[in-house]
């Protein structure tokens, strides 16, 4: 398996946790800082600054989908 982060720079990257820590994959979405990563299964739901959802496929980082949330405040 691998470990994921996510960044201000809205930067998702994929970690190999032995060894040399080495960052396997690195993609970069256009939403602002991504401040909430969350895996479910296969994939991997990740939050942006500007309210847009990703879905991503948690193996390869492509993303499947993309939803806007709004907020009712």
């Amino acid at each position: 398996g691998s470990v994921l982060s996510s960044g201000e720079d809205g930067g998702i990257r994929s970690w190999d946790p032995a060894g040399a820590h080495a960052c396997l994959r690195e993609i970069r979405l256009d939403c602002g800082p991504v401040g909430q990563l969350a895996a479910m299964g296969r994939m991997v739901w990740a939050a942006g600054q500007d309210g847009t959802v990703h879905k991503l496929d948690g193996r390869t980082l492509e993303v499947r989908a993309i939803r806007r949330v709004t907020s009712n405040q």
